[in-house]
């Protein structure tokens, strides 16, 4: 995009919740191994990918990008289908969890 072989809007509409979700589980780390290798512009692109993604949010929807999942939430679900992956590659059968009988009531 920064070389201009792809267009903004383009970017912003195929993968602006991929680029979101992985600058949040990345951007930590970029800062800290910034600091450590004494490189301040160590993945500047994907800065630059993010920051360009932010304006068009502004620009198209008036307002910060906020995926309806929280990366915690991604993540858990993102280790329980590599879980059941590795498991059903073991020809493991998963178990169904038994659904809660509910208490009696008193008369």
């Amino acid at each position: 995009m920064s070389q201009g072989h792809l267009r903004p809007l383009d970017v912003w509409n195929d993968f602006r919740p991929n680029i979101a979700w992985w600058w949040a589980l990345l951007h930590p780390y970029i800062e800290r191994q910034r600091v450590i290798l004494e490189h301040p512009r160590l993945l500047e692109w994907f800065e630059y990918l993010e920051r360009e993604m932010q304006r068009l949010d502004l620009r198209l929807i008036g307002k910060p990008y906020v995926d309806a999942e929280t990366l915690e939430e991604a993540i858990d679900g993102l280790t329980a289908f590599l879980q059941r992956e590795h498991d059903a590659t073991l020809g493991v059968v998963p178990m169904r969890k038994v659904a809660a009988t509910p208490e009696p009531t008193q008369a």
